[in-house]
């Protein structure tokens, strides 16, 4: 179970938050697009064939992806490629089901504005009016916990939660004691900060209310009444057909089975199975007015407060499509990866499932704008020659942030200030566009003496480009300084903070190399005696110099800092 939402902002043009400093993935979105013009919408049936285009691309062997797309209840598309089951030669296939992971906050949230609509709870309640226990529970409110302002730490990031919390059966009483005893991460209301434990508690919550279990009050508030016949808890005492295996990438970038976790731990956080044709109905209820009151859904939709920022309601985001409004969540959960998008202008479904824990290819997207007209650009790839390549290498820069081009080992790379490094891709007409997003582009500009001047940035595939004026020549590298093995073990280790944990050890090079929790190692290099670079994005880590081991170590990233405690070994 992993942090299973990010705010709809795009990984390339915004600083990388602290925790994703050392996570190589990110869902890449933008909010930054112009409005666009208004364009006839093309027929449904011209459309037809636009979900196996899309995944034409997919190998037909490796994991598996399902899309559907449709418009004001009619059904455009549906289409699957690859295998729901590896071992056993089982053919992916768009009736199958999937964790839906964090999508399954937006039932949660429902089910509590359904409880609200019928007067049995008010958002503006205090979490101590149903949980009495629970610390400061009179200063958070349920609306907090919605929207993710309330503070409360996120459990999933506790030290060795995937190694063994995650993997035991347990129940909602031992949860809300887990998360009781994490230190907040601000007062409530006062920030943002996503958090799975918010919604854990709100499952507490809807089982004080109606008596009943989580699961049981969403599946006679929602589910039955809606007829979602493929949507449920996924109860690790049954089997459950037609559901797919899951998988992610092993050590060695091949496929593995996912790792293990009990779905008793997720709850209204992350636990429903569902498909696409589900997922499908539910948004035509939901955003058809049909399941809560028009209030209630305004304030569903609608970011307040603290998650104005990060354009976050209820368990629901809001981002842009070419322009175009849409409404949006995703999920990530062991071996599965989704994303759920409604464009209310048009009355646009999309969905994407699929059976690989990890970044996904943005299929729903590439469908999104075909189906309200406005498609994005697609570079023609071309292989530059090294001086070309060598002349794109410089520092530009853009309201005060910088972002570096450099040439190596062959291929061109971007990195923005407090980011980490992307591989670029060649193209014609100047044009440059990320191997880690299929949507975002560059564009060199190049003025008449033919001098590189600046370059044009489309994140997501926006029509309007950022102006990057071009500041001067790469910096000077700083060597890495050769350090004693005193040095080097003094902190090698476990470190903990309330947001996310780590480990720093030898890599197989002899070098030494961090890893998050569940993440990518990254490599190291030391630039002082107890300072180090990390090398895939622009952050450091310091460690204490005091004593045989380092107590702590401070993660450095852009204007941000995260403070991180050595674990002892008992």
């Amino acid at each position: 179970m992993h942090s299973l939402y990010q705010p709809a902002a795009s990984g390339l043009n915004t600083q990388v938050s602290l925790l994703r400093a050392l996570i190589a993935c990110s869902f890449l979105a933008s909010s930054t697009y112009a409005l666009a013009a208004d364009v006839a919408l093309p027929s449904v049936k011209s459309l037809a064939g636009q979900c196996d285009a899309v995944l034409q691309p997919m190998p037909q062997t490796g994991t598996g992806t399902v899309v559907l797309a449709a418009r004001k209840g009619e059904l455009i598309c549906a289409s699957a490629r690859g295998m729901a089951d590896i071992e056993l030669g089982i053919a992916m296939t768009p009736e199958q089901k999937f964790r839906i992971g964090s999508i399954s906050k937006q039932f949660t949230a429902v089910a509590l504005l359904k409880l609200i609509d019928q007067g049995k709870a008010k958002l503006d309640d205090p979490l101590s009016n149903y949980l009495s226990d629970f610390p400061n529970g009179g200063q958070i409110s349920l609306l907090q916990l919605l929207n993710h302002t309330a503070g409360v730490s996120d459990f999933t990031n506790v030290p060795k939660f995937a190694e063994t919390t995650q993997r035991i059966d347990v129940g909602t009483e031992d949860l809300v004691k887990l998360i009781a005893v994490l230190p907040v991460d601000f007062a409530p209301g006062s920030a943002w900060r996503y958090s799975n434990s918010g919604y854990i508690l709100l499952s507490a919550v809807i089982e004080k209310i109606t008596g009943k279990s989580w699961h049981e009050a969403l599946d006679e508030l929602l589910i039955k009444p809606l007829e979602l016949k493929d949507t449920s808890w996924e109860n690790p005492q049954q089997v459950w057909p037609g559901l797919v295996r899951g998988y992610q990438a092993n050590q060695k970038g091949g496929i593995a089975p996912a790792s293990p976790i009990s779905m008793t731990v997720p709850q209204g956080a992350g636990a429903l199975i569902s498909s696409a044709k589900d997922l499908w109905r539910w948004n035509e209820a939901l955003h058809g007015g049909r399941v809560i009151s028009a209030a209630s859904y305004q304030q569903l939709t609608t970011p307040q407060g603290a998650a104005i920022k990060d354009k976050y309601g209820f368990g629901i985001g809001s981002r842009q499509v070419r322009g175009h409004a849409a409404l949006w969540h995703n999920g990530g959960i062991n071996g599965f990866a989704s994303d759920l998008m409604y464009l209310p202008e048009s009355g646009t479904t999309l969905v994407q499932l699929n059976n690989f824990e990890g970044p996904t290819k943005p299929y729903s997207m590439k469908l999104a704008a075909q189906l309200i007209g406005d498609p994005f650009v697609a570079l023609t790839p071309e292989k530059w020659n090294d001086i070309n390549m060598k002349a794109a290498q410089g520092v530009y820069a853009k309201n005060g942030v910088t972002r570096t081009i450099k040439f190596t080992d062959g291929k061109l790379y971007s990195q923005r200030q407090g980011g980490r490094s992307l591989e670029l891709i060649t193209a014609t007409q100047q044009r440059i566009g990320f191997e880690a997003d299929p949507l975002s582009w560059m564009e060199l500009e190049i003025d008449a003496q033919r001098k590189i001047t600046g370059l044009k940035f489309y994140p997501q595939g926006n029509n309007v480009g950022e102006v990057w004026l071009r500041q001067g020549d790469l910096p000077a590298q700083t060597a890495a300084l050769a350090l004693s093995e005193e040095q080097i073990a003094r902190v090698l280790g476990s470190y903990t903070s309330p947001v996310f944990s780590t480990e720093v050890r030898r890599n197989a090079k002899g070098g030494l190399e961090v890893q998050a929790q569940g993440q990518p190692a990254s490599d190291i290099v030391a630039v002082g005696p107890n300072k180090f670079k990390l090398t895939v994005v622009d952050a450091t880590l310091e460690f204490d110099g005091q004593g045989s081991a380092a107590e702590s170590v401070m993660l450095r990233q852009g204007e941000k800092e995260i403070k991180l405690l050595r674990i002892k070994v008992k």
